[in-house]
């Protein structure tokens, strides 16, 4: 039920949009680039967040009231981190497709849908074995965002959404080791009730629910030339289940850009 919102939201915007009168003079498109830092957050599984250095290019298309933006986003180098007994490189990549429609002259309401993994390669210490966990979450989101224009300082925009996901994982198990015969140790046949997010090894799957929040400054450099700063976090709980135990953990990602952007 919760998928179906966006897609009615879509349906609005393209039956409004079928009804205008095309003019391709009144189609402008901006290209933009922009280099920032992300962090990925998922404190039940990794003992530390992962920062990254990212890149972004971004199209967007501008007719009248409606507004069609694609995003492609990812960490420009694998990033370094250590887990307990392991040490491994990690990985971003982000797509983004949006569809707005300007309501008021300050508002907009949008539908989109949204791709975002982190890989991360593990090698133990001792034993040198190599493990590869994913983090992944595809599906639709829906929310709005108001602009206020100031006279000589651009203008500044907030963001809100809410985003309903299809999670998938693949994780190793690094949960603390155990003695044999002790009653409070995970076992997911016997004892399911003492496994937790540290002992699920192998695919998971489930949802990602949360909110997103953004707030971006774009300032006219020349008549074309923009530029922008964009801030935004997305807060989710993700909700997974392995052989039948199913667990929630708070997950968040959150990136800071700053670029050009270049009107058409």
């Amino acid at each position: 039920m919760k998928n179906r919102y966006p897609a009615l939201l879509f349906l609005l915007i393209f039956s409004s949009a079928a009804q205008a009168e095309f003019k391709w003079r009144n189609v402008f498109f901006v290209p933009a680039a922009s280099l920032g830092y992300s962090t990925f957050d998922f404190p039940k599984k990794l003992d530390q967040k992962i920062t990254f250095t990212n890149g972004e290019f971004t199209l967007t298309t501008i007719y009248q009231k409606f507004i069609l933006s694609g995003s492609i986003a990812g960490s420009m180098a694998n990033e370094t981190i250590a887990e307990e007994d392991d040490t491994g490189n990690a990985k971003r990549r982000d797509l983004d497709l949006v569809l707005a429609y300007q309501l008021k002259k300050n508002i907009n309401l949008f539908a989109g849908y949204k791709y975002g993994r982190t890989n991360i390669s593990f090698v133990n210490r001792t034993t040198e074995v190599e493990t590869n966990d994913l983090y992944r979450q595809i599906g639709p989101y829906i929310g709005g965002s108001y602009t206020h224009q100031f006279e000589k300082a651009g203008k500044v925009s907030l963001t809100l959404a809410y985003s309903y996901l299809e999670a998938l994982n693949i994780l190793h198990a690094n949960a603390e080791p155990t003695t044999p015969g002790d009653l409070d140790a995970c076992n997911f046949l016997t004892n399911p009730s003492a496994c937790d997010l540290d002992d699920f090894n192998g695919q998971t799957e489930g949802n990602t629910e949360g909110l997103s929040l953004g707030v971006s400054w774009n300032i006219a450099v020349t008549p074309r030339l923009i530029y922008r700063t964009n801030f935004k976090t997305n807060r989710y709980t993700q909700t997974l289940t392995y052989r039948g135990v199913t667990r929630d953990g708070s997950e968040s990602f959150t990136m800071l850009m700053m670029g050009l952007a270049y009107v058409i």
